[in-house]
């Protein structure tokens, strides 16, 4: 239980922190900043649901003997990429109970780009406290000494391996640094969705590659695992949908009339 405390409080920083961004960006870009204290109980709620669900969906074999540690989340285990699709979710959602366009997500899911990045690098800083996400044995100088009792029993012998954690979490500051810059010099054009999309496909490649490091993984297909094949069709997505997004907004969500 010690950690509890501590991961509750990186994951807590992590939404203050994104959505002190997110509202900052807005104000620049001249869009009502109050949507946010409007949407994000709706947002966060089904974010943790949506980052939970995938994270057992994804790691059910550590539940099969304990049902109970599903509910536990200040031992770890939320998914990034559930947690992204469901609080997107919650912003379609709440979008409808308001009768807003799609226009109007749109340019909450652009804006939250400016946040999201430095969220996901905080929240994963507990991963370290936790002592999961970890990568191989290494004997790189950066390698992280992991204690015993969170070894798989074929790496006891061994202490250091790649903190697989902190490559994620400087690759998401560098995009989220970028993306400033580029902004800040000349702001970019937010209400097409493109900016999202960017980011859910820059992350989705980084995690394709960071997956072959990690040292719990279960390859279900040739040598992919099940969390390199949901990154591989979201940047297939992401491709079809930057390439011809205009195509896609009027055959499929003009009829949903959100």
């Amino acid at each position: 239980m010690p950690f509890f405390h501590l991961y509750g409080l990186l994951i807590g920083l992590a939404i203050v922190a994104a959505l002190g961004l997110i509202e900052y960006q807005a104000r620049r870009h001249r869009v009502d900043a109050a949507v946010i204290w409007s949407a994000g109980w709706w947002v966060l709620l089904s974010g943790v649901v949506g980052a939970r669900f995938y994270h057992v969906a994804t790691d059910f074999q550590f539940y099969q003997a304990d049902w109970l540690g599903i509910v536990r989340l200040w031992q770890g285990g939320l998914g990034i990429i559930g947690g992204v699709a469901g609080g997107m979710l919650g912003l379609i959602l709440w979008a409808k109970v308001r009768q807003q366009s799609w226009g109007f997500i749109k340019t909450w899911l652009d804006l939250s780009v400016f946040g999201l990045p430095l969220a996901q690098a905080i929240g994963r800083l507990g991963n370290y406290f936790n002592q999961e996400l970890y990568g191989l044995p290494t004997t790189l100088p950066w390698g992280i000494e992991i204690s015993k009792q969170f070894r798989p029993v074929e790496y006891a012998h061994l202490t250091n391996f790649h903190p697989l954690f902190a490559y994620e979490a400087l690759l998401m500051i560098l995009f989220g640094l970028v993306i400033w810059l580029i902004d800040l010099k000349q702001q970019l054009n937010i209400g097409t969705g493109r900016l999202f999309l960017i980011y859910v496909g820059y992350y989705a490649m980084i995690r394709f590659g960071l997956e072959f490091l990690r040292i719990n993984r279960h390859t279900v297909w040739w040598i992919l695992d099940i969390n390199q094949i949901v990154v591989l069709i979201l940047m297939i997505i992401c491709v079809c949908f930057l390439e011809g997004l205009s195509f896609f907004e009027r055959v499929v969500f003009e009829p949903v009339k959100l």
